[in-house]
C-alpha cells in the first residue's frame, strides 16, 4: 500500500518529532535531578563552611574561659600577698598566655582594693599596673616588645578603677569556676570592639579577692570570616539579637555615614547592592523549613543560619551565597550538555527522514 505524498511526510516527521519530545523530556528530567542533586550537595557545602566557623568560634571562646580558669587556679600560691606585689609573678604568665592565643588582646586581674595588673597587645604591646595602696592611685605602663623587653614606660597618677567596670561587677557576685561574658562593648585602650570573659578568684578562707579578665577582640572575628569564602561573593557573617554585625568579612559593603560613632554596624546599614544579604536573613529567621534556595531581584540564592553556643547567647551564624556562585559552572555544563544533545537530535532526524524516507517516495505513475 502506498502512502500519498503528504501522509509519507507527515508519518516522518512525527517519528522524529515523537522521539526528539520523548528525549527532550527524559533529558528535562535528568536535568532537574542534576540539578536537584548539586543544589543539596551546595547546601551541604555551606552547613559544612558554617560548622567550621561556628565551631573555630566556639574554640576561641573556650580557650579564653579555660585561660582565666587557669588563672585562677594560679591565684593559689601568690592570694596571700598585695596584688601589685605580684606583678613580676603575673605578667611573664600572661605574656606567655598572650603569645599563644594570638586572639586574645588583653589578660588582666583586679583585687578587692582595686589594684590592677595586665598584659595588653593592643594599641600596643604593653604591661600596666596600678596599685592603690598609698591612696593615691598610680599607674606604672612599660611599652614592651614581643619578647617582653622594655621599650619605655610611663608612671601617672590615674583614675581608673577596675572595680567600677562591667566585666568586674558580673563576676564579683559569681561562684568559683564560672566563667561570665560581657556584652559587646568599647574597649578603652584600644577603642575597639569586643567581649571580655571574667571570673572570681577567692583567698584561703573562700571570701572573694578579686576578678581575673580576657579580652578578645571582633576584628579578630572578622579577619576569619573573610578568610572563608568559598565563592566570589559569598557571605559569613555574625549577628547578634539586635541585628548588630558583631563580625564579617571585609567584601561586605556597608553605609559607614549612617553608623554613630562607637556603635556596630547593623544589617540595616548594608548596601542596596548586597541587599539579598538582609533577605536572607530575615526569611531564614522567620522559615518553617531553614535552608531552602529565594529568588531575590531575579537571582536565586542559597542561605544557612546556624545558632551559636551558651558562650554566645544570641549569635548567629549567616552564611548566604548566590546560585551561581555554587552551581553557575554545572548548571552551564549541563545547560551546554542539553542544547548539544537536542541538536544532534535534530540532525539524527533530518537524516533519518532523508535516508529512510525514500521508500515510500513513489513517483507519480505517467499518463
Amino acid at each position: 500500500m502506498r502512502f500519498p505524498k503528504f501522509s509519507r511526510k507527515v508519518v516522518a516527521w512525527l517519528f522524529v518529532g515523537a522521539l526528539t519530545l520523548t528525549l527532550f523530556i527524559a533529558l528535562n528530567g535528568a536535568y532537574q535531578r542534576t540539578d536537584a542533586a548539586t543544589t543539596n550537595v551546595a547546601s551541604r557545602m555551606m552547613e559544612g563552611i558554617g560548622q567550621i566557623v561556628t565551631q573555630r568560634t566556639t574554640h576561641m571562646l573556650t580557650i579564653t574561659e579555660s585561660q582565666i580558669k587557669t588563672n585562677a587556679v594560679l591565684t593559689r600560691g601568690v592570694a596571700q600577698n598585695a596584688l601589685p606585689d605580684t606583678s613580676t609573678y603575673w605578667l611573664p604568665i600572661f605574656w606567655k598566655q598572650l603569645e599563644l592565643n594570638p586572639y586574645i588582646s588583653a589578660l588582666y586581674i583586679a583585687d578587692t582594693q582595686g589594684n590592677f595588673i595586665k598584659a595588653d597587645r593592643l594599641p600596643r604591646w604593653a604591661t600596666r599596673v596600678i596599685d592603690r595602696r598609698s591612696g593615691s592611685p598610680v599607674e606604672q605602663v612599660i611599652y614592651r616588645q614581643t619578647d617582653y623587653s622594655p621599650l619605655a614606660n610611663t608612671e601617672t597618677a590615674t583614675q581608673y578603677d577596675p572595680r567600677t567596670r562591667p566585666w568586674y561587677s558580673q563576676a564579683q557576685n559569681g561562684k568559683a569556676g564560672a566563667v561570665y561574658w560581657s556584652d559587646i562593648y568599647t574597649f578603652a585602650s584600644s577603642k575597639g570592639t569586643g567581649v571580655t570573659a571574667s571570673t572570681p578568684f577567692f583567698d584561703a578562707q573562700g571570701k572573694l579577692a578579686g576578678v581575673l579578665a580576657a579580652d578578645m577582640t571582633l576584628q579578630g572575628l572578622s579577619d576569619f570570616l573573610t578568610e572563608q569564602a568559598f565563592g566570589d561573593h559569598d557571605l559569613s557573617l555574625i549577628v547578634n539579637s539586635k541585628q548588630e554585625l558583631v563580625a564579617y568579612p571585609t567584601r561586605l559593603q556597608l553605609n559607614a555615614g549612617t553608623n554613630p560613632a562607637q556603635s556596630l554596624p547593623t544589617l540595616a546599614m548594608i548596601m542596596p547592592a548586597q541587599a539579598w544579604v538582609t533577605e536572607a536573613y530575615q526569611r531564614e529567621q522567620t522559615a518553617e523549613k531553614p535552608g531552602q534556595e529565594f529568588k531575590y531581584q531575579g537571582d536565586k540564592y542559597l542561605p544557612m543560619l546556624l545558632d551559636f553556643p551558651n558562650q554566645a547567647s544570641g549569635w548567629k551564624l549567616l552564611v548566604v551565597a548566590p546560585e551561581d556562585d555554587l552551581l553557575g559552572g554545572a548548571n552551564r555544563s549541563i545547560a551546554e550538555n542539553l542544547t548539544l544533545t537536542v541538536f544532534a537530535l535534530l540532525l539524527f532526524g533530518f537524516i533519518l527522514f532523508v535516508v529512510f524516507g525514500k521508500p515510500f517516495r513513489a513517483k507519480e505513475p505517467v499518463a
